[in-house]
Formats: C-alpha cells, sequence, structure tokens
C-alpha cells in the first residue's frame, strides 16, 4: 500500500479529508481487482473502494520518447520491447496515431518483433522524429499484441527548433 495523510484514530471535521496513495504493481499478466476498505466510527462503515488494474506482458524501455530536433531535421532514438510476462507474445500490427503522427516514423516490422516475442525475449526498433513546425509536437506509437491491455501505447514527444 502506498501512504497516507490519515491518521490512525484521529477524528477528520465534517467537511474534511483526509488522502491514500495506493500504488499498482502487477505481479502478472491480467486484470486484477481488489478492494480497499476503511474502518470508520460512521454506521456505514467500512466505506470501501473498487480496485482494478491491467497486469501487461509488454514494457517499453525507454517508458515514453522524447526527442528534439531542426524542423526538416531527421533524429532518432532505439526502443526496446520486453516480454515480461509467462507466455510468447503474438504481435498483430502497429501504427503511430495522434495530432503530429506524421513527423514520427519507425522501422518496426510489420508485425512487430517478426510475429511473436518468447518470454523474456526483447526486441529492438528505432523511432524517427522529423518535426515539420517549431514547437512540442506528440504522438503515440501503438502495438498491438495478443495479451492484457492491448494495445500497449508508447507516447512519442518532440520538440520543434
Amino acid at each position: 500500500m502506498g501512504a497516507t495523510t490519515c491518521t490512525n484514530g484521529l477524528a477528520i471535521a465534517a467537511g474534511g479529508n483526509c488522502v491514500i496513495y495506493l500504488e499498482f504493481t502487477p505481479t502478472a499478466v491480467g486484470f486484477p481487482t481488489g478492494t480497499l476498505s476503511v474502518a470508520d466510527s460512521d454506521a456505514t462503515s467500512p466505506q470501501t473502494v473498487p480496485l482494478s488494474g491491467t497486469g501487461t506482458g509488454v514494457e517499453y524501455t525507454p517508458s515514453s520518447v522524447n526527442l528534439r530536433a531542426t524542423v526538416g531535421q531527421q533524429v532518432s532514438t532505439s526502443v526496446t520491447i520486453s516480454n515480461v510476462g509467462t507466455s510468447s507474445i503474438a504481435f498483430r500490427a502497429w501504427t503511430i496515431t495522434g495530432a503530429n503522427s506524421k513527423d514520427f516514423s519507425a522501422n518496426l516490422a510489420d508485425p512487430p518483433c517478426f510475429g511473436s516475442l518468447a518470454s523474456g525475449a526483447i526486441c529492438t526498433f528505432t523511432v524517427n522524429f522529423k518535426p515539420s513546425l517549431a514547437g512540442s509536437e506528440s504522438a503515440n506509437l501503438l502495438v498491438y499484441p495478443n495479451s492484457s491491455g492491448s494495445p500497449q501505447v508508447l507516447p512519442l514527444n518532440g520538440t520543434g527548433q
């Protein structure tokens, strides 16, 4: 469990609040659920909040791309896809979407990782950014594996100078 601003046994004034911070660290691929229960002196105690998350089998390194280039000039960076799950993943497709998608490209095979990635395996590809304008640009690279949470999103950010 994460941190809290609540103090055990301390009354909270009417209209007041305290905050409970939760952290999600999946240990398996899937859609785990749970419940946060807080016991208090209210007649409706305990207070409950449903929790859910998505444990994916794919991890990007880095977790987002941030590039800077002169307008009209291309820069590139390497990105790794890791299969952090316990079984092989089959990839179907990939695409780049978003407001500035035309200024980003990748040399990712179609399907990515030549179609599959064994548990614990990685594949590396290149993301390119060639700004058509000065200022901030953004897009998302979407990879479609047969694992939970598909598509997997890699945020792409660039600054044209």
